[in-house]
């Protein structure tokens, strides 16, 4: 084998070499690509059952509020008994109502702050939805780009492999 034959053999094998390199690197985006693809899906998947969750809590407003309103009637109906009543009767009755009434309004406070919290549950979830069906839709396409660059690696590899061995038996000529 000649001097530029051997430079050829050289350069070919180098090539074959870094095209390994480049495979390799290839096969292991791939492999971290489909990793974040399904890790993409899997907060898909959780993020859309916290925003399922929204929906109990919305139930769980809507019960407190008919609790508190239920209350605040009793209040009401207490005060007007008491109001009808013996005089000590009446007092007791009035203090009854006026506790019922404390216990109604904070009620109904917690219900509106619940009610508050859950709009932003939901906006929060649906927020988080999107961006999880944006990042796995981004994933996918990063896995595909992947699988391409591994198939055109590997042709590579078995192009440069094909030279080398074709340089080495000088069954090509690097004229």
């Amino acid at each position: 084998m000649n001097g530029s034959m051997a430079n050829w053999v050289k350069h070919a094998k180098d090539t074959a070499s870094a095209v390994d390199e480049g495979k390799s690197l290839a096969d292991e985006v791939l492999r971290s690509a489909v990793e974040t693809e399904a890790a993409g899906e899997r907060l898909a998947a959780h993020t859309a059952a916290v925003a399922a969750h929204t929906n109990r809590v919305a139930d769980l407003c809507s019960l407190l509020r008919t609790l508190a309103n239920q209350t605040d009637l009793l209040a009401v109906n207490a005060a007007a008994e008491g109001a009808r009543g013996r005089s000590s009767h009446q007092e007791q009755v009035a203090h009854t109502a006026r506790k019922l009434r404390r216990i109604a309004e904070v009620a109904l406070t917690a219900a509106t702050d619940f009610e508050q919290l859950d709009g932003e549950l939901r906006a929060g979830a649906a927020a988080a939805v999107l961006a999880a069906e944006e990042a796995s839709k981004s994933a996918r396409a990063t896995a595909e780009l992947a699988r391409t660059a591994t198939t055109a690696a590997a042709r590579q590899q078995m192009l440069a492999t094909s030279t080398c061995v074709a340089l080495t038996r000088g069954t090509v000529s690097p004229d």
